[in-house]
């Protein structure tokens, strides 16, 4: 398992969040052996408000009206990078040139 094999060399910086939130998940606290590293620092991890989807996998991103044709596909190819904490349930993703 790991990231599409054309997913760009110079995009794998941008994996490390969500990679450093699996590794406390996985973790557990040092003062507090029955939680996870991460609900320690943070508190309880809410799955359904981020979800976590595997780094680098190939997605298909919406593409709003305004910046399409009307005959248009309406997605682009992209790479999934990693969750967005400010929002609910949204990813960042790197869209293919």
């Amino acid at each position: 398992a790991g990231a599409a094999d054309d997913f760009p060399l110079y995009l794998w910086d941008r994996l490390l969040p969500q990679a450093e939130i699996t590794l406390n998940l996985l973790r557990q606290s040092n003062s507090a052996p029955n939680v996870s590293a991460y609900a320690h620092l943070s508190g309880p991890f809410d799955y359904n408000k981020m979800p976590l989807a595997p780094m680098g996998c190939k997605v298909q991103v919406h593409e709003k009206t305004d910046n399409r044709g009307s005959w248009a596909y309406h997605s682009v190819d992209g790479w999934y990078l990693s969750h967005s904490p400010e929002h609910y349930r949204t990813a960042n993703c790197h869209i293919k040139t």
